[in-house]
């Protein structure tokens, strides 16, 4: 019975862990330095022109991953966080602005971001995505996002960064328009995946071979 209830133990917090296992940041385009000049949104006319603007940044994988999210950073040059509604994103594989963009993301969706606030400034914040499941091989991949604000004049433009892997982004009028490339600096975002759970089977059996062994140390010799 004492070896049976801390192995039962391991296998209800199994049922826990997988979800709540904090996720992993497999690509960092490097930390925010300063407030762009770039929509990146749709819902209000941008200042520069057109209604709805994406932003494209490319990353690299190393391995193969499973995606489960991503965080970028947006400033509110008018409005604020209450004005946030969701965010349309994409995956590509190819450059979206290049010869072969007509085929299409690998993955793409609107989901809803936690917001929290960033050090840049008071109207800057990391826009972070959950909840996905995205199976990339390694290789390069492109990241584009849009905020989508409510339509009372708010107004996001993208965040710069330090990072120097791949320089250069792009972006893109939702009508498609207009297009921009620009061959250096980068915009602020991190691709994260989440601990396999085969690991985190492992980590917990170990845990609970430990208590075991301990325990039975700690026996007292039969008489």
């Amino acid at each position: 019975m004492k070896v049976i209830v801390p192995l039962v133990m391991t296998g209800l917090a199994l049922l826990v862990v997988p979800w709540t296992a904090k996720a992993d940041v497999i690509w960092s385009n490097g930390n925010a330095t300063g407030v762009g000049s770039n929509c990146d949104f749709n819902g209000n006319p941008c200042p520069g022109g057109d209604d709805g603007w994406t932003i494209f940044d490319n990353f690299d994988l190393s391995n193969d991953e499973t995606v489960f999210g991503f965080s970028y950073v947006s400033d509110f040059s008018v409005g604020s966080a209450p004005d946030y509604l969701s965010t349309n994103w994409s995956l590509w594989q190819v450059d979206p602005l290049g010869p072969f963009n007509s085929i299409g993301p690998v993955a793409s969706g609107n989901d809803v971001a936690v917001l929290t606030t960033n050090d840049l400034s008071v109207t800057t914040y990391t826009f972070t995505v959950t909840g996905l499941s995205v199976n990339l091989a390694a290789g390069t991949y492109w990241l584009g996002y849009e905020n989508v604000l409510a339509p009372d004049g708010a107004v996001t433009v993208d965040a710069k960064s330090d990072g120097t892997a791949l320089p250069g982004y792009e972006e893109e009028s939702d009508d498609q328009l207009y297009q921009f490339t620009y061959g250096s600096g980068n915009t602020a975002f991190t691709i994260e995946n989440n601990p396999e759970p085969g690991s985190l089977w492992l980590v917990a059996l170990a845990g609970a071979a430990f208590f075991i062994k301990s325990r039975i140390r700690r026996s007292p010799a039969p008489v």
